[in-house]
C-alpha cells in the first residue's frame, strides 16, 4: 500500500510540471492560473535548490523545514543561501535583473486576480522560462 507521502513528486519534477501546467493555462486563456502556476515553477525550484543541501539520512533543521514553507520568493532565496549569488547575477545580467522585477511581485493569491491580462501573464511566464536570462534557467544550476 501506498502513503499519500510516497506519492508526491519530487521539488524539480513539481517544477517542470508547473511550467507545463503555466504553458497549457496561457495557452488556453486562463491567464490567472497561469500566473498562478509560472509562480509555483518558481517555487519548486526554490525548493529543490533547498532539498539538495540536505542529505539522506540528515534529521531535518525544524527552523529551516518551517520557514520553507513560504510562498515569499526572495525569502526562499534567502532560505536557500542563494540569495547573496542571485543578487550578483543580476547585477552582471540586465535581463536576468529585468525579469526578476516581473517574477518578484507574484504571490501565492495571483489565481484569484481575475483582471490579469494576457500580456501580464506572458510577461510573468516569459520572465519565468526563458532559457538565458529566466529565473528557473539560473535556478537549475543549483538545483
Amino acid at each position: 500500500m501506498h502513503t499519500f507521502d510516497e506519492n508526491l513528486l519530487d521539488p524539480q519534477q513539481l517544477s517542470r510540471l508547473r511550467v507545463r501546467g503555466a504553458k497549457a493555462l496561457l495557452n488556453a486563456g486562463n491567464f490567472a492560473g497561469a500566473c498562478y502556476m509560472a509562480g509555483y515553477s518558481v517555487e519548486g525550484a526554490i525548493r529543490a535548490a533547498i532539498a539538495k543541501q540536505t542529505r539522506r539520512h540528515d534529521f531535518p533543521n525544524k527552523q529551516l523545514a518551517q520557514d520553507s514553507w513560504t510562498h515569499d520568493l526572495k525569502k526562499l532565496l534567502q532560505i536557500a543561501s542563494l540569495w547573496p549569488k542571485f543578487d550578483l547575477a543580476m547585477k552582471e545580467n540586465s535581463n536576468l535583473e529585468l525579469n526578476w522585477a516581473i517574477a518578484k511581485e507574484w504571490k501565492e493569491s495571483s489565481r484569484f486576480v481575475l483582471s490579469t491580462s494576457q500580456n501580464q501573464a506572458a510577461d510573468l511566464y516569459s520572465a519565468c522560462t526563458a532559457r538565458t536570462h529566466g529565473i528557473l534557467s539560473w535556478l537549475k544550476t543549483y538545483w
